[in-house]
């Protein structure tokens, strides 16, 4: 699935990193760098939940992952917005608002800005 981000954005992105950071056991982060600007991102993010283990280090129990949020550049993002989450989208109402919603498969996703980036995040 964040495969999925970096293939549709406007720009050319490569994997950096897939890893679940040290300072937050919660999240499992898979990040990309767009291949001609390494200060531009897409970040994938993904809820870990462990189910079926005694909530100790010897038995934790299977992780299981769970789509959370993928952070970038509006031009990034909404290429995976209208093919995968609202197909009847449109750009220039999405900027002029700063926030789109919809549901899909009975979840809540929305498209906002979050402080100088985008992020399309699942509720």
């Amino acid at each position: 699935m964040s495969d999925s981000f970096a293939l549709n954005a406007k720009e050319t992105f490569k994997l950096k990193s897939e890893e679940i950071p040290v300072d937050n056991k919660i999240y499992y982060v898979v990040t990309y760098l767009n291949t001609s600007d390494i200060s531009d991102s897409i970040v994938v993010m993904f809820r870990i939940n462990y189910v079926g283990g005694t909530r100790d280090a010897i038995n934790p129990g299977t992780p299981q992952y769970s789509y959370n949020k993928t952070t970038g550049k509006f031009t990034n993002l909404f290429p995976s917005w209208i093919k995968f989450m609202k197909p009847a989208a449109d750009e220039a109402t999405v900027l002029k608002k700063t926030k789109d919603e919809t549901t899909v498969k009975g979840a809540t996703f929305d498209l906002h800005t979050e402080y100088n980036r985008w992020a399309i995040e699942k509720f």
